[in-house]
């Protein structure tokens, strides 16, 4: 078994690692972050808004 894949076999893995990478990378409309639960615009804000985050609280503290 060969280590290097034919040439349409890795032809095809860099469009589909393309697309990919592209959808990971979109950002989402004001719409789609309004449908979002707390947990994912929190993920979503770390990805893309930084100074968006909320400040971060010791759960042990938080009554």
């Amino acid at each position: 078994m060969s280590a290097i894949p034919p040439p349409h076999v890795a032809q095809a893995a860099a469009i589909v690692d393309g697309w990919l990478r592209e959808v990971e990378n979109r950002q989402l409309t004001a719409e789609e972050i309004r449908k979002l639960s707390p947990a994912e615009k929190l993920d979503y804000s770390r990805k893309f808004n930084q100074a968006g985050m909320p400040a971060w609280q010791d759960p042990r503290t938080m009554k």
